[in-house]
Protein backbone atom coordinates (compact mmCIF):
# COMPACT_ATOMS: atom_id res chain seq x y z
CA UNK A 1 0.00 0.00 0.00
CA UNK A 2 2.42 2.52 0.63
CA UNK A 3 4.22 1.54 -2.44
CA UNK A 4 0.83 2.75 -4.00
CA UNK A 5 0.39 5.59 -2.34
CA UNK A 6 4.14 6.81 -2.89
CA UNK A 7 3.07 6.13 -6.66
CA UNK A 8 -0.04 7.86 -6.65
CA UNK A 9 1.65 10.88 -5.15
CA UNK A 10 4.42 10.83 -7.24
CA UNK A 11 2.57 11.36 -10.63
CA UNK A 12 0.36 14.22 -8.25
CA UNK A 13 3.43 15.78 -8.13
CA UNK A 14 4.34 15.42 -12.07
CA UNK A 15 1.46 16.43 -12.70
CA UNK A 16 1.15 19.70 -10.99
CA UNK A 17 4.82 20.45 -12.38
CA UNK A 18 3.14 20.04 -16.02
CA UNK A 19 0.24 22.38 -15.02
CA UNK A 20 3.37 25.08 -13.38
CA UNK A 21 4.85 24.96 -16.54
CA UNK A 22 2.33 25.27 -18.94
CA UNK A 23 0.98 27.83 -17.33
CA UNK A 24 4.33 29.74 -17.15
CA UNK A 25 4.40 28.76 -20.83
CA UNK A 26 0.87 30.42 -21.60
CA UNK A 27 2.30 33.97 -19.39
CA UNK A 28 5.79 33.91 -21.24
CA UNK A 29 4.23 33.73 -24.56
CA UNK A 30 1.57 36.05 -24.01
CA UNK A 31 3.40 38.70 -22.41
CA UNK A 32 6.06 38.59 -25.55
CA UNK A 33 3.53 38.63 -28.06
CA UNK A 34 2.48 42.08 -26.42
CA UNK A 35 5.88 43.01 -26.45
CA UNK A 36 6.41 42.29 -29.91
CA UNK A 37 3.09 44.21 -31.38
CA UNK A 38 4.73 47.38 -29.39
CA UNK A 39 7.99 46.47 -31.10
CA UNK A 40 6.73 46.05 -34.76
CA UNK A 41 3.28 48.33 -35.08
CA UNK A 42 1.54 47.92 -38.22
CA UNK A 43 3.49 49.52 -41.09
CA UNK A 44 0.18 50.58 -43.15
CA UNK A 45 -3.22 51.37 -42.46
CA UNK A 46 -5.60 49.15 -39.94
CA UNK A 47 -9.28 49.75 -41.40
CA UNK A 48 -11.97 48.13 -39.81
CA UNK A 49 -14.08 45.87 -42.30
CA UNK A 50 -17.33 44.25 -41.07
CA UNK A 51 -16.75 44.66 -37.53
CA UNK A 52 -12.38 43.43 -37.77
CA UNK A 53 -9.80 45.46 -38.28
CA UNK A 54 -7.49 44.67 -41.40
CA UNK A 55 -4.36 45.70 -42.16
CA UNK A 56 -2.98 46.91 -46.17
CA UNK A 57 0.21 48.36 -46.74
CA UNK A 58 0.52 50.91 -49.48
CA UNK A 59 3.39 52.57 -51.13
CA UNK A 60 4.09 54.28 -55.01
CA UNK A 61 2.02 55.95 -57.14
CA UNK A 62 0.64 55.22 -60.70
CA UNK A 63 -3.16 54.89 -62.47
CA UNK A 64 -3.24 51.39 -61.25
CA UNK A 65 -2.70 49.16 -58.03
CA UNK A 66 -0.99 46.10 -58.23
CA UNK A 67 -2.72 44.01 -55.24
CA UNK A 68 -1.10 41.47 -53.61
CA UNK A 69 -2.39 38.24 -51.57
CA UNK A 70 -0.62 35.79 -49.24
CA UNK A 71 -0.54 31.72 -49.93
CA UNK A 72 -1.75 30.12 -47.13
CA UNK A 73 0.71 29.75 -43.86
CA UNK A 74 2.43 33.15 -44.53
CA UNK A 75 2.34 35.06 -41.59
CA UNK A 76 3.60 38.12 -42.52
CA UNK A 77 3.19 38.97 -46.19
CA UNK A 78 4.40 42.48 -45.43
CA UNK A 79 7.62 41.15 -44.95
CA UNK A 80 7.40 38.21 -47.56
CA UNK A 81 6.27 40.17 -50.59
CA UNK A 82 9.20 42.68 -49.94
CA UNK A 83 12.15 41.80 -52.48
CA UNK A 84 9.35 42.12 -55.55
CA UNK A 85 7.28 45.37 -54.08
CA UNK A 86 9.98 47.05 -53.25
CA UNK A 87 11.32 47.12 -57.18
CA UNK A 88 8.38 47.19 -58.28
CA UNK A 89 6.73 50.42 -56.49
CA UNK A 90 9.40 52.20 -58.21
CA UNK A 91 7.22 52.52 -61.35
CA UNK A 92 3.33 51.91 -59.59
CA UNK A 93 1.33 51.74 -57.07
CA UNK A 94 1.44 48.53 -54.37
CA UNK A 95 -0.77 47.08 -51.81
CA UNK A 96 -0.28 44.46 -49.76
CA UNK A 97 -3.05 43.24 -47.32
CA UNK A 98 -3.79 41.12 -43.87
CA UNK A 99 -6.30 38.88 -44.60
CA UNK A 100 -7.86 38.02 -40.82
CA UNK A 101 -5.77 36.03 -38.98
CA UNK A 102 -2.27 37.08 -40.88
CA UNK A 103 0.07 39.76 -40.39
CA UNK A 104 -1.44 42.75 -38.17
CA UNK A 105 -4.96 42.02 -39.13
CA UNK A 106 -7.54 40.74 -36.51
CA UNK A 107 -8.71 36.96 -36.04
CA UNK A 108 -12.46 37.47 -37.21
CA UNK A 109 -15.64 35.31 -36.12
CA UNK A 110 -16.64 36.05 -39.98
CA UNK A 111 -16.92 32.70 -41.87
CA UNK A 112 -14.14 31.90 -44.24
CA UNK A 113 -16.16 30.98 -47.47
CA UNK A 114 -14.62 32.25 -50.46
CA UNK A 115 -17.14 35.51 -51.18
CA UNK A 116 -17.00 36.83 -48.05
CA UNK A 117 -13.16 36.53 -47.96
CA UNK A 118 -13.04 38.60 -51.43
CA UNK A 119 -15.58 41.10 -50.21
CA UNK A 120 -13.61 41.77 -47.59
CA UNK A 121 -11.04 42.49 -50.04
CA UNK A 122 -13.04 44.70 -52.35
CA UNK A 123 -13.91 46.94 -49.30
CA UNK A 124 -10.60 47.19 -48.00
CA UNK A 125 -9.68 48.84 -51.17
CA UNK A 126 -12.63 51.10 -51.06
CA UNK A 127 -12.15 51.75 -47.52
CA UNK A 128 -8.62 52.38 -47.95
CA UNK A 129 -9.29 55.19 -50.80
CA UNK A 130 -7.61 52.83 -53.45
CA UNK A 131 -9.26 52.95 -57.23
CA UNK A 132 -9.48 50.56 -59.84
CA UNK A 133 -8.00 49.11 -62.07
CA UNK A 134 -6.84 46.58 -60.77
CA UNK A 135 -3.72 44.17 -61.26
CA UNK A 136 -3.94 40.85 -58.69
CA UNK A 137 -1.02 38.86 -57.59
CA UNK A 138 -1.22 35.96 -55.60
CA UNK A 139 0.84 32.93 -53.95
CA UNK A 140 -0.66 29.36 -53.68
CA UNK A 141 -4.34 29.11 -52.41
CA UNK A 142 -4.25 32.94 -52.97
CA UNK A 143 -5.79 31.84 -56.31
CA UNK A 144 -9.06 31.32 -55.27
CA UNK A 145 -9.88 34.53 -54.09
CA UNK A 146 -8.18 36.62 -57.00
CA UNK A 147 -10.50 34.65 -59.47
CA UNK A 148 -13.47 35.08 -57.22
CA UNK A 149 -12.46 38.60 -57.58
CA UNK A 150 -12.21 38.86 -60.87
CA UNK A 151 -15.60 36.60 -61.15
CA UNK A 152 -17.85 39.28 -59.10
CA UNK A 153 -15.55 42.66 -60.35
CA UNK A 154 -14.34 41.96 -63.87
CA UNK A 155 -14.58 45.62 -65.07
CA UNK A 156 -11.64 46.41 -62.17
CA UNK A 157 -9.07 43.93 -62.73
CA UNK A 158 -6.84 44.79 -65.18
CA UNK A 159 -4.81 41.32 -64.79
CA UNK A 160 -3.64 38.48 -62.29
CA UNK A 161 -0.54 37.18 -61.48
CA UNK A 162 -0.24 33.67 -60.20
CA UNK A 163 2.89 32.79 -58.50
CA UNK A 164 2.99 28.78 -58.36
CA UNK A 165 -1.03 29.36 -57.46
CA UNK A 166 -3.19 26.52 -57.66
CA UNK A 167 -5.29 25.43 -60.46
CA UNK A 168 -9.15 25.99 -58.61
CA UNK A 169 -9.53 22.84 -61.11
CA UNK A 170 -7.10 21.10 -58.80
CA UNK A 171 -8.05 22.27 -55.53
CA UNK A 172 -11.86 21.28 -56.33
CA UNK A 173 -10.73 17.60 -56.84
CA UNK A 174 -9.00 17.78 -53.70
CA UNK A 175 -10.77 16.98 -50.52
CA UNK A 176 -9.76 18.51 -46.86
CA UNK A 177 -5.99 18.39 -46.00
CA UNK A 178 -6.11 16.63 -42.90
CA UNK A 179 -2.75 16.74 -42.82
CA UNK A 180 -2.53 20.23 -42.19
CA UNK A 181 -5.28 20.36 -40.23
CA UNK A 182 -3.48 17.50 -37.52
CA UNK A 183 -0.02 19.56 -37.99
CA UNK A 184 -1.65 22.71 -36.79
CA UNK A 185 -2.97 21.23 -33.33
CA UNK A 186 0.60 20.78 -32.76
CA UNK A 187 1.41 23.78 -33.85
CA UNK A 188 -0.99 25.34 -31.21
CA UNK A 189 -0.02 24.05 -28.11
CA UNK A 190 3.92 25.04 -29.26
CA UNK A 191 2.88 28.28 -29.97
CA UNK A 192 0.74 28.90 -27.09
CA UNK A 193 3.06 27.43 -24.33
CA UNK A 194 6.55 29.59 -25.67
CA UNK A 195 8.21 26.52 -26.56
CA UNK A 196 7.90 27.73 -30.39
CA UNK A 197 9.50 31.12 -29.38
CA UNK A 198 12.31 29.35 -27.51
CA UNK A 199 12.84 27.12 -30.67
CA UNK A 200 13.09 30.08 -32.31
CA UNK A 201 15.99 31.16 -30.45
CA UNK A 202 18.31 28.32 -32.04
CA UNK A 203 20.08 29.35 -34.71
CA UNK A 204 19.72 25.91 -36.53
CA UNK A 205 15.84 25.86 -36.04
CA UNK A 206 15.77 29.29 -37.86
CA UNK A 207 17.82 28.51 -40.74
CA UNK A 208 15.52 25.23 -41.10
CA UNK A 209 12.72 26.87 -40.70
CA UNK A 210 13.38 29.49 -43.78
CA UNK A 211 15.44 27.49 -45.70
CA UNK A 212 12.93 27.03 -48.53
CA UNK A 213 12.48 30.30 -48.86
CA UNK A 214 15.94 31.29 -49.98
CA UNK A 215 16.98 31.81 -45.79
CA UNK A 216 15.33 35.34 -46.47
CA UNK A 217 18.63 36.30 -48.17
CA UNK A 218 16.54 39.09 -49.81
CA UNK A 219 14.60 40.39 -47.07
CA UNK A 220 16.57 43.28 -44.83
CA UNK A 221 17.40 42.13 -41.45
CA UNK A 222 15.12 44.44 -39.30
CA UNK A 223 12.15 42.79 -41.46
CA UNK A 224 13.42 39.41 -40.60
CA UNK A 225 13.19 40.04 -36.93
CA UNK A 226 9.51 41.70 -37.66
CA UNK A 227 8.59 38.20 -39.31
CA UNK A 228 9.52 36.17 -36.96
CA UNK A 229 7.65 37.70 -34.14
CA UNK A 230 4.64 37.51 -36.45
CA UNK A 231 5.23 34.08 -37.43
CA UNK A 232 4.76 33.57 -33.65
CA UNK A 233 1.70 35.70 -33.47
CA UNK A 234 -0.18 33.90 -36.41
CA UNK A 235 1.51 30.64 -36.46
CA UNK A 236 -2.24 28.77 -36.19
CA UNK A 237 -5.60 30.29 -35.22
CA UNK A 238 -9.38 29.41 -36.17
CA UNK A 239 -9.28 31.55 -39.41
CA UNK A 240 -6.53 29.32 -41.05
CA UNK A 241 -7.42 26.29 -40.04
CA UNK A 242 -11.20 27.46 -41.49
CA UNK A 243 -9.24 28.60 -45.01
CA UNK A 244 -7.52 25.06 -45.15
CA UNK A 245 -11.26 23.05 -44.04
CA UNK A 246 -13.05 26.17 -46.57
CA UNK A 247 -10.55 24.98 -49.33
CA UNK A 248 -12.68 22.55 -51.07
CA UNK A 249 -15.63 24.01 -50.99
CA UNK A 250 -14.76 27.57 -52.20
CA UNK A 251 -12.73 25.67 -54.79
CA UNK A 252 -16.20 24.47 -56.45
CA UNK A 253 -17.81 27.82 -55.81
CA UNK A 254 -14.98 29.49 -57.84
CA UNK A 255 -14.99 26.71 -60.44
CA UNK A 256 -18.79 26.67 -60.66
CA UNK A 257 -18.18 30.63 -61.72
CA UNK A 258 -17.36 32.42 -64.88
CA UNK A 259 -13.96 32.01 -66.68
CA UNK A 260 -12.13 35.16 -67.34
CA UNK A 261 -12.75 36.42 -70.82
CA UNK A 262 -10.19 38.21 -72.03
CA UNK A 263 -8.34 39.33 -68.44
CA UNK A 264 -4.64 38.88 -68.83
CA UNK A 265 -3.50 35.85 -66.76
CA UNK A 266 -0.39 35.45 -66.58
CA UNK A 267 1.02 31.66 -64.45
CA UNK A 268 4.28 31.53 -62.85
CA UNK A 269 5.11 28.02 -62.00
CA UNK A 270 8.14 26.96 -59.80
CA UNK A 271 9.90 24.24 -61.75
CA UNK A 272 11.33 22.29 -58.37
CA UNK A 273 8.46 22.44 -55.14
CA UNK A 274 9.83 23.27 -51.59
CA UNK A 275 10.66 19.87 -50.42
CA UNK A 276 12.10 17.98 -53.61
CA UNK A 277 13.31 18.68 -57.00
CA UNK A 278 10.51 16.89 -59.01
CA UNK A 279 6.49 18.08 -58.56
CA UNK A 280 3.55 16.38 -58.62
CA UNK A 281 2.67 15.04 -62.34
CA UNK A 282 -0.74 16.15 -61.66
CA UNK A 283 -0.43 19.97 -60.38
CA UNK A 284 2.03 20.80 -63.61
CA UNK A 285 -0.62 18.98 -65.60
CA UNK A 286 -3.54 21.54 -63.42
CA UNK A 287 -0.93 24.30 -63.90
CA UNK A 288 -0.40 23.45 -67.20
CA UNK A 289 -4.36 23.42 -67.70
CA UNK A 290 -4.92 26.49 -65.80
CA UNK A 291 -4.41 28.65 -68.95
CA UNK A 292 -8.28 27.46 -70.14
CA UNK A 293 -9.28 30.08 -67.30
CA UNK A 294 -8.01 33.20 -69.34
CA UNK A 295 -8.71 33.86 -73.26
CA UNK A 296 -5.67 35.98 -72.69
CA UNK A 297 -2.82 33.70 -71.18
CA UNK A 298 0.20 32.49 -70.52
CA UNK A 299 2.48 30.01 -68.30
CA UNK A 300 6.18 30.62 -67.70
CA UNK A 301 8.21 27.61 -65.95
CA UNK A 302 10.48 29.32 -63.22
CA UNK A 303 13.96 27.42 -62.88
CA UNK A 304 15.34 29.44 -59.98
CA UNK A 305 13.92 28.41 -56.71
CA UNK A 306 10.90 26.42 -55.92
CA UNK A 307 7.12 26.86 -54.55
CA UNK A 308 8.80 30.51 -52.76
CA UNK A 309 10.21 30.99 -56.28
CA UNK A 310 9.62 34.86 -55.45
CA UNK A 311 12.21 34.62 -52.76
CA UNK A 312 15.00 33.43 -55.32
CA UNK A 313 14.09 35.62 -58.33
CA UNK A 314 11.56 38.23 -57.50
CA UNK A 315 12.29 40.12 -60.69
CA UNK A 316 10.59 37.85 -62.66
CA UNK A 317 7.74 38.80 -61.08
CA UNK A 318 8.22 42.20 -61.24
CA UNK A 319 9.07 42.04 -65.03
CA UNK A 320 5.79 40.25 -65.35
CA UNK A 321 3.61 42.41 -63.51
CA UNK A 322 5.07 45.33 -65.91
CA UNK A 323 4.70 43.85 -68.80
CA UNK A 324 0.57 43.87 -68.11
CA UNK A 325 0.86 47.37 -66.57
CA UNK A 326 2.26 48.92 -69.71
Amino acid sequence: MKILKWVRNFFIVIFALIIIAAGSGFIYEAVSESQDLKSYPAPGKIINVDGHDMHIYIEGQGTETVVFAAGWGIECPYVEYSPIYTKLSKYTRIAVYDRPGYGWSEVSNVSRDIDTVTKELHKLLELSGEKPPYILVGHSMASLELIRFAQLYPKEVKGIVMMDAGNPDYYASQDTIQGELSGNKLKAILQKTGIMRLLFKNENFINSAYASRNNFRLILPQMIEMDKALYLKNLTNKNKNNEIKHLYENAKIVTGGSKLGNIPLRILTAEKSDTDDKINAEWVKSQKDFMKWSQNSNMEIVEKGNHYFYQFTPKTVVDTILKISE
